[in-house]
């Protein structure tokens, strides 16, 4: 009589494979040779779950039939029911080539497309474009330059000081031929010459990092603090006068006000976004006046604009920024941000008493929309405008709505450049979104691979016993202090660590899943700082998702040290 050196079961004499385990036989007497003993039958389960004994497993052999001796026989159905862990331990196996190429694109994929996104606010672009009567200017986040009529470069500023320029620099004209930038990403308003030498800055104890400033017709500068829902009035020198305001929505309350502009009749008006309405100071900016009117309504969703990527139960689809007096029309023109990836070029047209006259749709003559982020009034009654996220400068003719290219040629170049940054930008992040979704369709392939394994390893029965399992070779758990920690980093990280690559990826998977629309949404430029109560609950249910992938990624750690 002889048993299998792998498993202890009794073999058939002559027999060269164990009908159990499938492992090739080695003689009784090399085996008692490697043994001080010849081990014992290993305990076999029964059909009903209990551990039969000797007795039962020689009649249960009995009644099989007799294999031939010189055929290999197929590993033995044992094991009634088969833990699906085990076919993730069978696939590590099998394929950790193709699994391990997964895992590497997936994180080639994350790397591309959050390092778009991480470059999106910050990349170079056109903030404000603005002819004058002597010449052109126009501001990117990075600088600000002068052209002469004909569109060739004067100057141009890129330091204030020792200080770089950074931010939406939305630039103003001052009574004293100075020119005020809202160096936004230094908290600072920024004085140049009409040389763009630089002068001073002020403001930074004071503002916030999203500002917008008007400079009034008595020198004073009126900034619009989005950031700290509130107004400041500074002297042209940059000494603050007084604080105007706290958030709110009654009179002298304000939302998230986004943009500022004076009247002929020398009041200043506020639009506010979040509160979809615009209030009005007195001349000296004192006091908010009594008169303001409401940005909502047709002016917030006016039936032209495009609905297919909005839920038709959303009120607002549009809320205001930006405005522009027109003194030669009696006309001002507010431009609306829209919450969504598609530009609907869209400018509203009120009159001075705040009466909605039409909405005025941008668009170039091949049909694609521009959004005019930054508007300003030209010499010739004309509306200069930028698209930011186009890269595009132009000229609005309010009374045909025909839109033209800035006609310099050295301000296009310069459209041009910008525009070329933006778009390898784009094209980075698009090829690691590709890239993920290709990783996605992978796991999903490998899920359903695992299913039909599953069911395979059960129909030729896998043996799942102590002596199979120990045959394999299995790395040894690796310690519980790093797991945890490489797991508070990041959800699955802690499983490659402890070489559980498949439920590893499947973590970091769904965890990225979760983080992209917060995170895009974080670093958002033009994030309005209000959104609908849906959008506020899916976020809240994405991050109880983090959190739960968190938990099971920890527990996960814990439970395997453990073992």
């Amino acid at each position: 009589m002889s048993f299998c050196h792998n498993c202890g079961a009794e073999q058939a004499q002559g027999a060269k494979f164990c009908p159990r385990c499938g492992s090739r036989n080695a003689s009784r007497a090399t085996y008692q040779a490697s043994n001080e003993s010849p081990r014992k039958p290993a305990p076999q389960i029964s059909s009903g779950g209990e551990i039969a004994d000797s007795s039962s497993v020689a009649r249960q052999n009995a009644a099989r039939p007799t294999a031939d001796s010189s055929v290999p026989q197929p590993p033995y159905i044992v094991p009634p029911q088969l833990p699906f862990s085990e076919v993730f331990k069978e696939m590590q196996e099998r394929h950790k080539g193709p699994l391990f190429a997964v895992f590497i694109v997936m994180v080639v994929s994350i790397l591309c497309f959050i390092t778009a996104d991480s470059k999106k606010p910050f990349l170079e672009r056109p903030i404000q474009y603005q002819p004058t009567h002597d010449g052109v200017y126009l501001s990117t986040m990075k600088s600000l330059s002068r052209y002469d009529a004909s569109g060739s470069l004067l100057w141009k500023a890129e330091r204030a000081g020792e200080r770089t320029l950074n931010g939406m620099l939305d630039f103003e004209f001052g009574a004293n031929g100075n020119i005020y930038a809202a160096n936004t990403g230094r908290n600072r308003i920024e004085v140049f010459d009409e040389d763009g030498n630089w002068i001073s800055g002020f403001g930074e104890d004071s503002l916030s990092g999203a500002f917008t400033l008007k400079t009034l017709r008595n020198g004073d500068v009126l900034v619009a603090d989005a950031g700290k829902h509130n107004l400041k009035l500074f002297s042209a020198e940059g000494d603050l006068i007084k604080t105007i305001g706290k958030r709110g929505m009654h009179d002298g309350e304000f939302d998230f006000p986004n943009g500022v502009e004076q009247l002929p009749d020398g009041s200043a008006l506020i639009a506010e976004t979040n509160n979809l309405r615009a209030q009005t100071l007195d001349e000296r900016a004192a006091n908010p006046a009594s008169r303001a009117f409401s940005l909502r309504g047709w002016a917030a969703s006016p039936r032209e604009m495009s609905s297919s990527l909005r839920p038709i139960n959303w009120e607002v689809k549009s809320w205001p920024t930006r405005m522009v007096a027109d003194a030669f029309r009696e006309r001002l023109y507010v431009a609306y941000a829209d919450d969504f990836v598609t530009p609907d070029g869209y400018v509203g047209v009120f009159d001075f008493n705040g009466e909605f006259i039409r909405p005025a749709f941008l668009s170039l003559p091949d049909g694609s929309h521009i959004d005019a982020r930054k508007m300003k009034m030209t010499p010739d009654g004309m509306v200069s405008f930028t698209d930011i996220d186009e890269c595009f400068a132009g000229i609005w003719n309010p009374d045909t709505d025909e839109v033209v290219a800035a006609p310099e040629t050295e301000i296009n170049d310069e459209m041009t450049r910008l525009a070329g940054i933006v778009k390898s930008n784009r094209r980075l992040g698009g090829i690691g979104r590709s890239l993920f979704a290709a990783c996605l369709m992978a796991l999903l392939a490998v899920l359903a691979y695992s299913v039909f394994l599953w069911d395979d390893m059960k129909t030729r029965g896998y043996v799942v016993s102590a002596a199979t399992r120990s045959s394999r070779t299995q790395p040894a758990p690796r310690k519980l202090v790093p797991s945890l920690l490489i797991s508070l980093l990041f959800p699955g990280a802690g499983q490659f660590y402890t070489r559980h690559f498949i439920f590893g990826l499947i973590l970091a998977s769904l965890t990225v899943l979760f983080l992209i629309p917060i995170y895009c949404d974080s670093m958002n430029i033009y994030t309005l700082g209000w959104f609908p109560i849906v959008w506020i609950q899916i976020k809240t249910v994405l991050i109880w998702l983090i959190a739960y992938m968190y938990i099971v990624s920890i527990i996960h750690v814990i439970i395997v040290a453990e073992k």
